[in-house]
């Protein structure tokens, strides 16, 4: 008949048809019942969504993250991509307490001295050459190599002692939580450093 309007069934299925999504995981289109929709634009097969590292499925039970277009479970995401102390290399919890020099974190059990082992504390002189912390005392007596040294506000690159206090990046000479620090997006902000060497 023409010019009759299609059947609300009719129209349904169009309109379903229109709205086929592709899974990530197979590249196949999905017909099933429920599509699990990691992101706007990433739509996978409950049986294709796993952990790109460890390939555990991943469903209402457990945390997902993406990045660069694949799926982590949290596990693997925080070992592959979360914050890591600069001393053990372990990976920070949200609970954690960090302390901060120039550009590296630590566990606050970790701020220590390279030498004596001494946990370094708010108001403590310390020296960060190479990845190594020294306090005052424990200073290497040996030339500091330019290149070796992060000066920081009251040091500089001849080796003199670093008169900052230690703080985290709050500034406030304390500890703080990481999850102050984290940026929201699965990666942490920090303030970049950049220093200049006279050559």
């Amino acid at each position: 008949m023409i010019g009759k309007w299609p059947s609300a069934a009719a129209a349904a299925a169009v309109s379903a048809a229109e709205r086929i999504s592709l899974c990530v995981g197979c590249g196949s289109e999905i017909y099933d019942q429920y599509i699990l929709r990691v992101s706007p634009d990433l739509e996978w097969h409950a049986s294709c969504l796993k952990c790109a590292d460890c390939q555990q499925y991943l469903d209402e039970s457990c945390t997902c993250f993406v990045r660069d277009g694949k799926t982590y479970c949290k596990r693997d995401y925080l070992r592959l991509f979360g914050a890591k102390c600069a001393k053990c290399s372990m990976c920070f919890s949200k609970t954690d307490l960090v302390m901060r020099a120039r550009n590296k974190i630590y566990h606050v059990e970790c701020f220590r001295c390279a030498v004596c082992a001494r946990q370094l504390t708010r108001g403590d002189e310390f020296v960060l050459k190479f990845d190594d912390l020294f306090c005052k005392p424990q200073q290497p007596s040996m030339p500091l190599h330019p290149a070796g040294i992060i000066p920081g506000p009251g040091g500089d690159l001849n080796g003199h002692m670093n008169s900052s206090n230690i703080s985290p990046s709050g500034g406030a000479g304390a500890p703080t939580h990481l999850s102050a620090l984290s940026g929201g997006n699965g990666k942490f902000d920090f303030p970049k450093i950049s220093s200049q060497l006279n050559k």
